[in-house]
C-alpha cells in the first residue's frame, strides 16, 4: 500500500487520499514500529503478536474516538449555523412586511412614508426559530430597527441573534452572535 502512495507521488497525480485509507495506514505503521521496539525486549522464546494486535486495538478505539468527537463537534456547528440562517430568512420576511407597510397608503393600512405604527406581527413575535421584538424606533419616519433572539445557544452561553434595519429600500441584517 505505501509502495502505491509513493508511485502515485513519484508520477505527479495529486490523487485526495480517503481520511479512513491514511488513519488505516498511519495505525498500521505504528503498531508496525511499537511492534518493532517491543521486540528488543522480548525473552528469546517469547510471542511478540499479541503485543501487536493489543495496540492496534488501542490505536483503532482512539482514532474512532477522535472521529466520534470530531462528528459531533460538526453537527453541533451545523445545528448554530442552521437555526442563524432560519431566523435571518425569518426576519427578512418581516423586513419585507415593514417596507409594504411603509409603501402603502394610509387608506389601505399602510404608513404613508412612515414606520410608525408598524408592529411585528402577532404570529411572527415568537416562533420555533426565536423571538423578535423592535429594538429601536426612534426615527419611524425613515427606519425601524428589529431584533432576533434564536433559541439556540451560539458560543459561551450566548444566543443566536442578529439585528435588522429596515429602511424605505433596504434592510441590513447584523449578525450579532
Amino acid at each position: 500500500m505505501n509502495k502505491r502512495l509513493s508511485e502515485n507521488k513519484q508520477s505527479g497525480i495529486n490523487q485526495p487520499i480517503n481520511l479512513s485509507i491514511y488513519l488505516s495506514i498511519l495505525t498500521y505503521n505504528l503498531a508496525h514500529k511499537f511492534g518493532t521496539y517491543l521486540s528488543l525486549f522480548k525473552k528469546k522464546d517469547e510471542f511478540v503478536m499479541g503485543n501487536q494486535q493489543l495496540l492496534l486495538i488501542i490505536l483503532g478505539i482512539i482514532v474512532v474516538g477522535i472521529a466520534i468527537i470530531s462528528g459531533i463537534y460538526l453537527f453541533r456547528e451545523h445545528a448554530v449555523d442552521s437555526k442563524r440562517d432560519t431566523l435571518i430568512h425569518e426576519g427578512i420576511n418581516i423586513s419585507s412586511m415593514a417596507q409594504s407597510y411603509y409603501l402603502k397608503p394610509r387608506e389601505m393600512g399602510g404608513g404613508s412614508g412612515s414606520f410608525s405604527g408598524w408592529t411585528i406581527p402577532n404570529n411572527l413575535v415568537r416562533t420555533a426559530t426565536g423571538r423578535f421584538f423592535i429594538s429601536n424606533n426612534s426615527n419611524p419616519m425613515d427606519s425601524i430597527v428589529f431584533e432576533g433572539i434564536g433559541n439556540e445557544v451560539a458560543t459561551s452561553g450566548d444566543s443566536v441573534r442578529i439585528t435588522i434595519t429596515v429602511t424605505r429600500n433596504i434592510y441590513r441584517v447584523t449578525i450579532i452572535h
